[in-house]
């Protein structure tokens, strides 16, 4: 089965549907992963980021990238296997902070997730360097500015 990105929202003006799907694509072959449905995402403001964040994961302020992952035991109808959250503000914030570009912040946000929802985690250092390596690969692949990620 192929798998799309299905959008909640509309995504940020400068950012097109087709440059989201190659970030996609990009992802999904770097780690080597083929979920069987789709991957809904969504762009939301530091409010609804928040409230997202607090509701979740429990953390009580807005963050960059939220990923939920909808096993089979919790399967949609529509066959959604996760969905990516990205706060559009704080992408602009990140990539101004690193020197970056906003479409490079949000290529790599929406990678961070697309991992996240394949099961891949960055809790120890070990893991934390696959991450980084695989997000770097990503970004190379693009031929997009990379930044390691604050762990």
């Amino acid at each position: 089965m192929s798998v799309q990105l299905i959008y909640a929202t509309t995504p940020p003006a400068t950012i097109t549907q087709e440059f989201l799907s190659t970030v996609l694509l990009a992802t999904l072959a770097e780690i080597d992963w083929q979920p069987s449905g789709d991957i809904s995402l969504a762009f939301v403001s530091n409010q609804q980021s928040r409230k997202l964040n607090k509701q979740f994961a429990q953390n009580d302020y807005a963050t960059d990238v939220l990923s939920f992952n909808y096993d089979d035991e919790n399967a949609l109808p529509s066959k959604v296997v996760g969905e990516i959250v990205i706060c559009s503000s704080i992408a602009r914030s990140q990539a101004k902070e690193y020197k970056s570009d906003f479409r490079s912040e949000i290529a790599l946000l929406l990678a961070h997730g697309i991992m996240h929802l394949s099961g891949k985690d960055h809790q120890n250092t070990t893991t934390q360097a696959s991450f980084d390596t695989a997000q770097s690969a990503i970004m190379k692949s693009l031929t997009l500015n990379y930044r390691t990620m604050p762990w």
